[in-house]
């Protein structure tokens, strides 16, 4: 499924708009793929490998600037990268395996826990708002799987609309920080 979701992805990046944030200025376009060795330094600085459908996509398909929301993350240049946003909030109680993968705006982001296939994507909600409530409370799965969650998108669903405020999930179900 990873290859077929990779070229819908190559399809869609060719026509406007890439992104579902389209009124950004200026516009959110897509960059060049990573080469292997980019790939291979920015997973060293995690201490860990992507899923193998964030590697194509990274490698094949481009380096951020498509899919939901604000599109993926730039994986490492910059202050505002995927890698550089993990460096910055890595702490033991942290997930090990858990990333950035797109932004909504503001504080709202979606998550991949990388730790073990189907890699559950994860939505923030920074607005839970609970007086002394753990870090983890603000976090309420979104999909079960990153393939399917992204091919999703590709179909035309609205995943903002989907993941949001999830309150329905138990309060503390964020991952494992163990992994």
């Amino acid at each position: 499924m990873a290859e077929s979701l990779v070229a819908r992805f190559r399809e869609r990046i060719r026509r406007e708009p890439t992104v579902d944030y389209t009124w950004q200025e200026p516009p959110i376009r897509p960059r060049p793929p990573l080469t292997p060795e980019a790939l291979a330094a920015a997973e060293g600085r995690l201490g860990f490998p992507l899923p193998p459908l964030l590697q194509a996509l990274y490698t094949q398909v481009g380096d951020g600037g498509y899919g939901p929301g604000r599109g993926l993350e730039v994986l490492a240049e910059g202050e505002w990268s995927l890698v550089a946003h993990v460096e910055a909030i890595r702490r033991p109680e942290w997930p090990r395996r858990f990333i950035p993968l797109i932004s909504w705006g503001g504080l709202y982001r979606s998550w991949v826990d990388c730790s073990a296939p189907p890699y559950p994507v994860w939505f923030d909600d920074p607005d839970y708002g609970v007086e002394g409530a753990p870090e983890s409370d603000y976090f309420y799965p979104q999909a079960e799987s990153l393939e399917g969650w992204l091919s999703e998108w590709l179909d035309g669903a609205d995943l903002w609309l989907a993941g949001k405020r999830h309150k329905s999930a138990e309060p503390g179900t964020a991952p494992d920080t163990a992994r």
